[in-house]
């Protein structure tokens, strides 16, 4: 009977904190990237879990190859481009998805000379 009662009225709180779609930090990037540099981008959650991170070059899906790796962990993923190039500049998002939702970050690289510029928005 007590069992019942509690999880009558404790029920919401505790599936609460698991049904939930992810809300995702802004995306970390470094200050003073340049051209033929290994550039390493961060996106980590605020909350969620059960994630799957995607990211996206100018909406193109990335995948880890010779030029990038992608490494996703529990609660966070990073993006390492291995040699930063014209070939990189545009809108990179991170995508986080779970069975409840999913939420995006973006960020907008531009090369200025041989500097790079990122916004995050």
């Amino acid at each position: 009977m007590w069992f019942v009662l509690f999880l009558v009225l404790f029920s919401p709180f505790i599936s609460a904190e698991f049904d939930m779609k992810p809300v995702l930090q802004d995306i970390l990037v470094p200050k003073n990237l340049s051209e033929n540099i290994t550039a390493r981008l961060f996106c980590s959650i605020k909350k969620g879990k059960n994630l799957k991170f995607d990211w996206y070059l100018n909406n193109d899906k990335l995948e880890t190859n010779d030029e990038r790796r992608i490494v996703s962990h529990e609660e966070s993923s990073e993006l390492v481009i291995k040699s930063l190039s014209i070939n990189d500049i545009g809108e990179i998002k991170c995508i986080c998805k779970n069975q409840y939702g999913e939420d995006v970050q973006k960020a907008f690289l531009l090369f200025n000379g041989n500097k790079s510029q990122i916004f995050n928005f």
